[in-house]
């Protein structure tokens, strides 16, 4: 679905910048739903004007404005795209997370799922095992095609890699376009976020540090 997200003004719950800067142009963000799991993934047009407010710790936020239409162009205004991130199945806690993804050139809607797996696809350089693996399937064909392994405590705010992801090498990988890569991502720092939130907000709930 297509948004004008520019409109309003309230801090995205995950921000994807190009570059490590947080100071560089917003590529991406996400807005958590208050009263469900589901979370809404925003991709910001190529060229807008996305730079963040020069003050992060503030709670206001102005959300990126279209790019400027070019002369050569039909007059359309660059759109942004939504696409929802819902969680599915389970009685306490999600089986899984689902969204959508368009492909850029048949333009048909694909679903795909991110999948709790009992194994690990990743190891740290140490060798030891991760926590935490969940594999995004393309649910058209059933194959994998990207992966992530936690690496132990979420909920720790100093820890600078939470987890490692990576797309696998395959032939139905290749047509999903450079939007599903972005939404790939930016599911999954969706989920690990969601966790994190709800492991600092029960040890909260318990007194416990």
């Amino acid at each position: 679905q297509d948004e004008s997200p520019w409109e309003y003004t309230r801090k995205p719950d995950v921000i994807l910048h190009t570059n490590a800067s947080q100071k560089s142009p917003i590529l991406s963000y996400v807005e958590f739903h208050t009263a469900t799991m589901k979370a809404d993934i925003t991709l910001c047009p190529y060229g807008s004007d996305s730079t963040p407010p020069s003050d992060s710790k503030s709670n206001n936020f102005a959300f990126p404005s279209p790019p400027p239409i070019q002369s050569e162009s039909n007059g359309d205004t660059p759109k942004f795209k939504t696409e929802r991130l819902s969680p599915m199945g389970g009685i306490f806690s999600p089986e899984k997370y689902a969204f959508c993804h368009t492909l850029p050139r048949s333009f048909v809607r694909e679903r795909f799922e991110w999948r709790y797996s009992s194994g690990p696809f990743i190891r740290t350089q140490d060798g030891n095992k991760e926590s935490g693996g969940l594999k995004l399937i393309r649910v058209t064909t059933g194959e994998t095609v990207a992966v992530y392994a936690g690496l132990g405590n979420v909920s720790n705010e100093e820890r600078s890699v939470v987890g490692m992801f990576r797309f696998l090498a395959g032939e139905n990988l290749v047509n999903l376009g450079e939007e599903f890569d972005i939404l790939a991502v930016m599911s999954i720092l969706t989920v690990v976020e969601k966790q994190r939130r709800a492991v600092v907000a029960s040890k909260a709930a318990f007194g416990i540090n």
